[in-house]
């Protein structure tokens, strides 16, 4: 939102109006910069929403199988396998 209203700003100092027929935006009018600042307030909105609910599936799928969900812990490769009987091998 920040660099939108920056980029906005930029253009109103060099005389240069953004008008966007399809979304029905003229920032030359004070009902054009209210609706244009609403929408990049909305977008940004919905990219934190986006953000919240990719982290909170990763905090819930951390232990969950491959297979989606079932409660089974994930099974370890056989690379970890093999490192952890190593250790042992040599007294570890």
């Amino acid at each position: 939102m920040k660099h939108l209203i920056t980029v906005c700003e930029e253009f109103h100092n060099k005389g240069i109006d953004l008008i966007v027929t399809s979304q029905g935006i003229d920032t030359s009018t004070a009902t054009g910069k209210l609706l244009f600042n609403i929408l990049g307030s909305v977008a940004e909105f919905e990219r934190e929403l986006i953000s919240e609910r990719t982290k909170l599936g990763q905090k819930n799928a951390k232990n969950i199988g491959k297979r989606g969900k079932d409660s089974k812990p994930r099974r370890k490769s056989g690379y970890h396998q093999r490192w952890a009987n190593q250790g042992k091998k040599m007294g570890g």
